[in-house]
This record gives C-alpha cells, sequence and structure tokens, in this order.
C-alpha cells in the first residue's frame, strides 16, 4: 500500500498551465499531504521556464506560470534525493541497462524516488515509464 503520490514534471506542468481538467478534477480528490513531488521536478520546472523566459521574457503566459508556480513553491511537499534514492536509482539503473533499457537520468531517478518512498508515480509519460512495473515501480497516468 503506498503511502502517497509523486507527481511527475510533466503533471506538475499541466497543473500549472491549468487545462487539463481530468488531471486537475483527480488531483482535487486527493489529500494534500499525499501529494508529492520531486527535487528533480523542481529543478526542472525552474529550469524550463527560466530558458523558456530567456526566449520570450515579455510572454503574459509564461509570466503567469512563473506566478502560480512561486505561489505554489510555497506549499510543496518536495522529496530530497537522498542516499535511499540515490541506491534505489543505482540498481534500477543496471537493471534497466542489463535489459537493454535506457532511461533518462531525470525520470530514473523520480521514479527511484517514487519507489524508495513507497509512492505511486504519477506521469503521462508512457515512454518512460511503462513497463517499469517489474522493477518495482507503480506509477498511473491520471491524464486519461
Amino acid at each position: 500500500m503506498s503511502s502517497g503520490y509523486l507527481l511527475d514534471t510533466n503533471i506538475v506542468s499541466y497543473l500549472l498551465d491549468g487545462n487539463n481538467t481530468l488531471l486537475i478534477e483527480r488531483i482535487a480528490k486527493v489529500d494534500e499531504g499525499q501529494l508529492f513531488i520531486s527535487s528533480i521536478t523542481c529543478y526542472e520546472l525552474w529550469f524550463g521556464l527560466a530558458r523558456r523566459l530567456k526566449q520570450t521574457p515579455s510572454s503574459k503566459r509564461l509570466l503567469a506560470i512563473q506566478t502560480r508556480l512561486q505561489q505554489w513553491a510555497k506549499n510543496l511537499n518536495a522529496i530530497p534525493f537522498d542516499e535511499k534514492a540515490a541506491a534505489v536509482a543505482a540498481k534500477f539503473n543496471a537493471s534497466l541497462l542489463q535489459n537493454g533499457r535506457v532511461l533518462q537520468q531525470p525520470d530514473m531517478f523520480i521514479a527511484a524516488q517514487a519507489i524508495a518512498n513507497d509512492l505511486v508515480l504519477i506521469s503521462h509519460d508512457h515512454k518512460a515509464f511503462e513497463g517499469l512495473q517489474t522493477e518495482g515501480l507503480v506509477w498511473q497516468d491520471w491524464c486519461v
């Protein structure tokens, strides 16, 4: 039995955009104390936003997302990438490589955090996470 849900970067991006009503409805049904994000996701969100703002610094849409992210970040249940997650990631990556599968490092680290913290990973990234249940990952797509 999981102790909560780890929201992948694409899920948080959808929430910040506010356009996926199905996802918003599903998130609203979960107690905030059961929703977590990875410190890796925090980095990916801030980096992606900073990169886009460098290209179009006056984008009203990006500035609105930045404001939502700043407000939202105050109440995040962020999980640091710690020694336990690092050990899981190493074992996880070795197993994937042995089976001829390569996972982008941020995705692998986030998946390892979900496993290490007994959390269900919520992601819309089927390409990255489908078939990884044999490695101990429990993931769901709340966008469909």
